[in-house]
């Protein structure tokens, strides 16, 4: 049961990260819409791997590794902007 409950809870945040998204109440570029995908993704990728769908988990860890990437540019840049 708890394995189902973490499922729901991964694909809640990535869809409802999209949804704000969509909705304009969230940034492309902004730490809470790219940390709720990170983690969404990678719960859902422990998820998928336990129920033995291999490909899903690798769309997941791949989902997670871009938003990993996409939250330390933006680290990067608000840094980089702060020295200025």
């Amino acid at each position: 049961m708890w394995l189902e409950a973490m499922g729901w809870l991964g694909a809640c945040l990535v869809l409802f990260a999209y949804g704000f998204l969509s909705m304009k109440k969230l940034s492309a570029s902004g730490y809470i819409y790219q940390g709720m995908n990170v983690v969404g993704a990678l719960i859902l990728a422990f998820y998928t791997w336990q129920k033995g769908a291999i490909p899903s988990s690798f769309l997941n860890i791949v989902w997670c590794f871009i938003g990993v990437v996409a939250v330390v540019a933006a680290y990067r840049a608000n840094h980089r902007n702060m020295g200025k």
